[in-house]
């Protein structure tokens, strides 16, 4: 036989193995995955109530600025967008209560701060400690800076949990 009379039926074997392979991977892309029946549980979230107490009566005025951690590499920045959650309340009592809602189980830290100018930041005196009050989850106290988070931290476990700072 001579190669050219093999030439058309190479050429048609060629096409219906091509053929075969587009339709194999086209029944593939079109037909649906197996769809598992599993039900994803939601997390379990609890509320914290803050217990703040020691603010000072002649100077109640600004707001108290509640910054909630839930990472030892972020405690304690005072960048915002490194904060679990940030709630500001006007400083209008000795006492307030403050309740952090909807929260996933798991380790907390909460430093609080009596920003009594409402200028969004700690004012610190010029040789570093802070001019405003301050208080901590757990009353944690840094030794000559912040305190650590192994002094701060919590955990919510539960669907409410009350947490006492005393400011000074």
């Amino acid at each position: 036989m001579s190669s050219y009379r093999l030439l058309p039926v190479f050429l048609t074997l060629v096409t219906v193995l091509s053929l075969s392979s587009s339709a194999q991977e086209e029944a593939a892309t079109t037909s649906e995955p197996a769809i598992e029946e599993t039900e994803k549980e939601d997390a379990a979230t609890g509320t914290i109530i803050l217990r703040i107490d020691g603010l000072k009566k002649k100077r109640l005025r600004g707001d108290v600025r509640c910054r909630v951690y839930n990472s030892e590499e972020t405690f304690p920045s005072k960048e915002e967008d490194q904060m679990f959650r940030l709630v500001v309340v006007p400083a209008n009592a000795e006492s307030l209560e403050v309740v952090l809602e909807d929260l996933p189980y798991g380790e907390y830290g909460i430093i609080i701060h009596h920003d009594r100018n409402s200028n969004g930041r700690m004012d610190r005196r010029w040789y570093g400690p802070p001019a405003e009050p301050v208080g901590c989850s757990r009353d944690a106290r840094g030794n000559f800076g912040p305190p650590k988070w192994e002094d701060a931290v919590f955990e919510l476990n539960q669907s409410s949990l009350e947490i006492p700072i005393h400011v000074k």
